[in-house]
């Protein structure tokens, strides 16, 4: 394995919550009449996982500029909520250590806008801004999640073939676009995501990385193994 891959935010620290609140703490302060459930939140995140879309899917005729003045606000209370330090998702840092010992590359390709990311970064114990090779947000990204663009333009960032790269999403939606770009891409649903279907499902992460990468280096020593063999012959 050359380059391990953290997908959304979601797949590093557990924000559903989090952006609940905020999302509910901006209705309020702006006086709105909505108000966010558990499930209904899920249910808005089963099918988009950006705050532009997740409004949009409530109304797509917000007066002028409101949905601006939304996400302004929200970003503002999470900004608050975060003051205080947030621990990563479990098994996040154990893959982190794991990769570097390894020789792993690392990367973080997430739709999240690049001011939302730097404040996870600064917030999460543990992580900085030197944690990864390399983070690619919105505004690096050729479109958002879960377009099939947005794996192949990450990996040829880091020159790796997709059989070589594993990844990890917290939705099926994400995961179907890293599959289907032909990279391994396990699912680690946090504790907002719906799960629907049990393919490459992880629950371990730390775990799944190191066997995914024990047995990605197996194959490539049986591989060139073989071509010795036939030039030999």
């Amino acid at each position: 394995m050359d380059l391990f891959l953290f997908g959304s935010t979601g797949t590093v620290v557990e924000m559903g919550r989090l952006e609940r609140l905020a999302f509910n703490a901006a209705f309020n302060e702006l006086d709105l009449n909505l108000y966010w459930n558990v499930a209904t939140y899920c249910k808005l995140t089963e099918l988009s996982s950006s705050p532009e879309s997740l409004m949009a899917l409530v109304d797509d005729e917000w007066a002028t500029g409101l949905a601006e003045e939304v996400l302004e606000c929200k970003q503002e209370h999470l900004a608050a909520y975060l003051q205080g330090g947030i621990a990563p998702r479990e098994g996040v840092l154990d893959t982190i250590s794991f990769c570097k010992q390894e020789g792993v590359g690392l990367g973080w390709a997430t739709d999240s806008p690049a001011e939302h990311v730097h404040l996870i970064l600064e917030a999460t114990i543990g992580l900085s801004d030197n944690t990864f090779d390399k983070v690619f947000t919105l505004e690096d990204l050729p479109a958002r999640q879960p377009d099939t663009g947005v794996y192949p333009f990450v990996i040829d960032q880091f020159d790796c073939s997709a059989g070589s790269v594993v990844a990890v999403e917290d939705t099926t939606l994400n995961q179907s676009s890293a599959l289907m770009a032909g990279i391994q891409c396990y699912l680690y649903p946090g504790e907002y995501s719906s799960v629907d279907r049990d393919i490459l499902l992880t629950r371990d992460l730390r775990r799944t990385v190191e066997i995914a990468h024990r047995s990605w280096a197996y194959n490539a020593r049986q591989s060139r193994d073989t071509s010795r063999e036939s030039i030999a012959a």
